[in-house]
């Protein structure tokens, strides 16, 4: 499971300029999982859908 301080650090790498792979990398996520995090531009914590 990603946290938020991943896709926190997957941001700022992508905001330096980084490629999407070494973004990835250094954010300790797969690829796609980055390139899902940055279509929606949202962390985990705000996508988690509310169970009734």
């Amino acid at each position: 499971m990603v946290s938020d301080r991943q896709v926190k650090g997957l941001f700022k790498s992508m905001s330096q300029g980084k490629k999407l792979s070494s973004a990835a990398q250094r954010a300790d996520m797969c690829q796609n999982t980055a390139r899902k995090y940055m279509k929606h531009f949202k962390p985990p914590s705000e996508n988690r859908k509310i169970r009734t």
